[in-house]
C-alpha cells in the first residue's frame, strides 16, 4: 500500500497545487501512454509557427503527423476558437491590436488572413472523420474542465477516443477520469514543482498520462529518467533544434512538441 499523504486542501485555482509528501519508494505505474511527435500549435507551415490554422493542420497531417496540440481561447460572446492569445497572436495572425473579438469578428479577421485559424467546432468535426488523429488541448487562459464539458456534450465519441487534455495543477487531473479520456498530460508550464514533488504527485495519478516540461529542464535535470523508471513518459516543449532533440533523447525524454521537427 502506498504510504504517502496529501497535506492541505487541493484547490483548482491558479497557483494552488497543495502539498504532497511520501516516504517510501514509488512503484512503477501501469501506464499505456506511448508518445509520438507533437505538432505544436498544429505545427509549422512555411516559416510560420503556432498558427493554429487549417492550413497547418492539413499540411502536417499530410506529412504523417497524427498528434496535434492546439491553443484554445474564448471569444467575447462565448465561442471557443484556436488562437494562442488575443494579444501578440492576434497581431501576428491578423495584424490588429489586442482585443477580445466576438465570433463574427474573429471569422471576419481570419477570412482576410494568410492562414485561417480554426474554431474548436471545426477541428472537432474534422477529428470525427480522422479517427487516427489525437488532439492535445492547451487551455492556458481558460478553464480546461469547461472545455472538456463542452466537448462531452457535443462530441462525446471524439472526446473519449482522441482528446488529450493538458492539466496544469495536480488537483485537475481528476477530470481525466471524470470525462473518460484515454490519455492526459500534466504540464509544468504554469507552476514550478521540484523533482520530489513531481514524483510524489504522479504516484497518486491513475490512468495513462505523461508529464511535460520546458526543454531546458528536461535536458539538464534527473527528473525525466526518474519518471521513466516509473513507466511515466516525459515530453519537452518546444523543440526545433535537432541537436537539442538528441540531448533530450539521451536524457530519457520520450518525445517533444515541435513546430518544424515533424
Amino acid at each position: 500500500m502506498k504510504n504517502y499523504f496529501i497535506i492541505g486542501i487541493l484547490l483548482i485555482t491558479a497557483g494552488c497545487g497543495g502539498f504532497c509528501v511520501y516516504d517510501e519508494p514509488i512503484p512503477a505505474v501501469d501506464n499505456q501512454f506511448h508518445p509520438a511527435r507533437i505538432a505544436h500549435g498544429l505545427g509549422g507551415i512555411d516559416d510560420a509557427t503556432v498558427t493554429n490554422s487549417r492550413q497547418a493542420l492539413l499540411h502536417n497531417y499530410a506529412a504523417g503527423i497524427s498528434v496535434f496540440e492546439c491553443d484554445i481561447n474564448k471569444t467575447l460572446d462565448g465561442h471557443y476558437v484556436l488562437i494562442h492569445d488575443f494579444e501578440g497572436a492576434l497581431l501576428q495572425s491578423f495584424g490588429v491590436q489586442p482585443f477580445i473579438p466576438t465570433l463574427a469578428e474573429f471569422l471576419a479577421l481570419r477570412s482576410a488572413a494568410k492562414y485561417q485559424n480554426l474554431t474548436l467546432d471545426e477541428i472537432l468535426i474534422w477529428l470525427s472523420m480522422h479517427y487516427e488523429v489525437s488532439l492535445i488541448l492547451d487551455c492556458k487562459n481558460i478553464n480546461t474542465e469547461e472545455v472538456l464539458r463542452y466537448i462531452a456534450e457535443k462530441y462525446p465519441a471524439v472526446l473519449r477516443r482522441q482528446i488529450i487534455p493538458q492539466f496544469y495543477f495536480p488537483a485537475d487531473v481528476q477530470f481525466a477520469e471524470q470525462y473518460g479520456v484515454k490519455y492526459y498530460i500534466w504540464s509544468l508550464y504554469k507552476k514550478y514543482f521540484d523533482d520530489d514533488e513531481i514524483i510524489c504527485w504522479v504516484s497518486g495519478f491513475t490512468g495513462n498520462f505523461a508529464v511535460s516540461m520546458q526543454a531546458k529542464r528536461a535536458m539538464t535535470s534527473r527528473i525525466p529518467c526518474r519518471l521513466s523508471t516509473l513507466n511515466i513518459p516525459t515530453l519537452a516543449f518546444t523543440v526545433n533544434d535537432p541537436a537539442e532533440a538528441a540531448r533530450l533523447t539521451d536524457n530519457c525524454v520520450a518525445d517533444f512538441y515541435s513546430d518544424m521537427l515533424l
